[in-house]
């Protein structure tokens, strides 16, 4: 029950599922005609879905088993609410499970929600987009923190932007269980040092790129440092409400690795889920608030669910302010940038294949909801990339370059489809046996299929990369015919030839007889 791209004006209710490696959250929201919205609900439960992951590589039955009761729960809340929408994002636990192809079809199965896994980066952007819409930043370079149970996400920017996206394969159930023989007892110092050892190598890695952007403050969100925060506010007697200092921190791990659990558990303001993995977690941050020389820390509650329903806002279009532009095309534009696309030809595929996609549509030649449009526009705007490294076979390049540079905004799964219409944008057609497409569901290999084909006759239409063809128009004279209504400025012959190349194969592949209309104006 998913569709992330509605572009109605209508009141309506959506709910945000964020599954992490410790808890999985729920927010549940309404929105309303004015552009306003109001929190209807929110939830959070302790799953531990990473819970002796980090050794063996694999979420366990009993991990999987607990998160798909919290998020089945979590569904049926939604619907209580009248949700026509759940959104589900699934980070770090998920994302590095050799198993997570297994959990997630079981989570669609069990509680028929489907969830996208996320990037680290992609968390990290979403976290900063959470902090940014829900507080007001007045500070020019901000670095935010966020202790999750499988990663620290680490964020440079600002209210407007951010400089500088990082993932630290650093959390506190990870270290926890990498490094604590017994996290229920005191933590022996052998252990201790080589938790700082680990933790100090991996933050070295990013400290120093930090502190180029020289940030003023640093914010923190996640459990972890709330609860810390909490904690330190019911046993410091000078502390600052809101604000965890380094000074504090350090007194804070050192008090409870040198307790068992129970001791911990009685530990004024403190978490008892959190119990067993907090020392790791204080830790953590420790670490990387002293190797970026920060000294103190001021906390927030909003962070990746927050992000989540500030992302689904800014793809409306009743909440997106005029001239402003997605982060998704913003990410798409600067890829073509980066790598010198021929900006107007790239356009120009793009009108062509809105064309061409909205007429088919229209003629009930195909019946993809506008995120396929979305995402087949996006790929016929970078198809080319893969030309910044060779032409020939400019098309696996592109699948190379679009798969594996970060794109903000998008999901893995979209990034695979994405790249999947850069590879057959030109040349050999989808195969059964291509690595990617076959990971594909049947139905969505159809629509890779077909759609692909949309995106070959719309490049074929600007062989001469000068517009010279202005409009392609697809209809269905009878059941077994397609016809191509094309338009042109000038003689397009070599237009022509190129697009009834693509045509035959479409006639050989679906029986279809394919009519080719020009006309030029």
């Amino acid at each position: 029950m998913r569709n992330k791209h509605v572009k109605e004006t209508t009141e309506r209710v959506i709910a945000c599922i964020d599954l992490g490696t410790n808890s999985a959250r729920l927010l549940i929201v309404q929105l309303y005609a004015n552009f306003s919205y109001r929190i209807l609900r929110q939830h959070k439960i302790t799953v531990r879905l990473g819970e002796g992951e980090f050794v063996s590589g694999y979420l366990t039955d009993a991990a999987m088993d607990r998160a798909i009761v919290a998020c089945r729960g979590f569904y049926e809340i939604a619907l209580s609410f009248g949700a026509v929408e759940v959104i589900g994002y699934a980070t770090s636990a998920t994302r590095d499970a050799k198993n997570r192809e297994v959990f997630l079809e079981r989570l669609l199965k069990e509680t028929g929600i489907d969830f996208d896994v996320i990037s680290g980066n992609e968390e990290a952007r979403l976290i900063w987009l959470g902090i940014t819409s829900s507080t007001e930043i007045i500070e020019n370079s901000v670095l935010f923190i966020d202790i999750g149970g499988g990663s620290t996400e680490i964020i440079v920017g600002d209210q407007h932007g951010y400089s500088f996206l990082y993932s630290l394969h650093l959390g506190s159930i990870r270290t926890t269980t990498q490094f604590f023989s017994n996290p229920k007892g005191s933590i022996p110092q052998s252990e201790l040092k080589a938790l700082r050892k680990h933790i100090v190598g991996e933050v070295a890695s990013v400290s120093s790129e930090i502190k180029q952007y020289a940030p003023t403050i640093a914010i923190g969100s996640s459990g972890t440092v709330i609860n810390l925060e909490k904690v330190a506010s019911k046993i410091e007697t000078t502390h600052q409400q809101g604000i965890l200092t380094r000074k504090e921190l350090k007194a804070l791990y050192l008090l409870l690795a040198g307790l068992s659990y129970s001791e911990r558990c009685a530990i004024p303001g403190i978490n008892k889920e959190r119990c067993d993995i907090i020392v790791a977690g204080a830790r953590i941050l420790y670490e990387v608030m002293k190797a970026c020389n920060i000294r103190e820390i001021k906390v927030t509650e909003f962070g990746l669910r927050d992000g989540m329903l500030a992302d689904y806002l800014a793809r409306c279009p009743e909440f997106l302010e005029r001239g402003d532009l997605s982060v998704r095309d913003v990410s798409i534009h600067q890829l073509a940038q980066i790598f010198c696309v021929d900006l107007a030809h790239a356009s120009h595929v793009s009108d062509l294949t809105a064309q061409m996609f909205d007429s088919a549509h229209a003629s009930g030649l195909i019946s993809y909801d506008t995120r396929w449009r979305e995402l087949l526009l996006y790929a016929s705007y970078v198809h080319d990339v893969g030309q910044f490294i060779a032409h020939f076979r400019h098309q696996l390049h592109s699948e190379y370059i679009v798969s594996n540079a970060g794109l903000l905004g998008f999901s893995e799964y979209e990034i695979l489809l994405l790249s999947l219409f850069c590879r057959y944008h030109r040349k050999r057609i989808p195969r059964e046996r291509d690595i990617g497409y076959s990971s594909l569901s049947t139905e969505d290999k159809r629509a890779v299929f077909i759609l692909s084909f949309i995106l070959r006759c719309a490049e074929a239409l600007d062989r001469s990369h000068d517009g010279r063809v202005k409009t392609a128009v697809l209809s269905r004279p009878n059941e077994r015919k397609i016809q191509l209504q094309v338009t042109a400025t000038q003689d397009c012959t070599i237009e022509m030839w190129a697009v009834e190349e693509e045509i035959s194969l479409l006639e050989n592949t679906f029986a279809y007889e394919v009519n080719i209309v020009c006309t030029t104006q």
